[in-house]
């Protein structure tokens, strides 16, 4: 959702040129903008958390074994029908629900509902913080980034493997 609701604020040139004289072209070109940013991340998410739970399967206890096996088809389960579903309930929300409701059941005039649609909405600090001050630190600081995590899962690995069952 984070990513579609900065869509609203990306090139607005871009997403909302009428020249190609689609039917709510806007919103499609959004929703591509919102997938093509997306899925990367959360497929890589989804990927190491179900990595995660299936290798509950090596474990002899039969109930964390049988939790592993259920969560680790779940997750990719979950992943796809998010992909799949999900945008079609954003778009269905966009045209037949966003600024309808005051509140759950109360209907809003027409007026305050164009009111409402055509307020422009201003990007938060820390949005600005993120997408200008933190992303372009991390793209200069990648390989040290990357030699420290480096670093710190050998040692997490090497003390790992000290660890003894305690005794009786």
């Amino acid at each position: 959702m984070d990513a579609w609701k900065q869509s609203e604020h990306v090139a607005p040139e871009v997403m909302y040129k009428d020249n190609d004289n689609l039917p709510n072209g806007a919103l499609k070109r959004r929703m591509a903008y919102t997938i093509r940013r997306s899925v990367r991340s959360m497929s890589i998410t989804s990927t190491t958390t179900a990595a995660a739970f299936f290798a509950n399967m090596f474990s002899p206890i039969m109930p964390i074994k049988s939790f592993g096996v259920f969560s680790g088809f779940l997750i990719p389960m979950n992943f796809l029908l998010v992909v799949i579903v999900m945008p079609c309930a954003v778009i269905w929300y966009e045209r037949n629900i966003k600024g309808k409701f005051k509140y759950c059941c109360i209907p809003r005039s027409t007026a305050e509902r164009d009111q409402i649609l055509n307020a422009e909405q201003e990007i938060s600090k820390s949005e600005i913080f993120f997408d200008k001050t933190w992303s372009k630190c991390v793209g200069k600081m990648k390989y040290v980034i990357i030699a420290v995590s480096l670093v710190w899962a050998g040692i997490s690995f090497f003390y790992a493997l000290s660890f003894e069952a305690p005794g009786e």
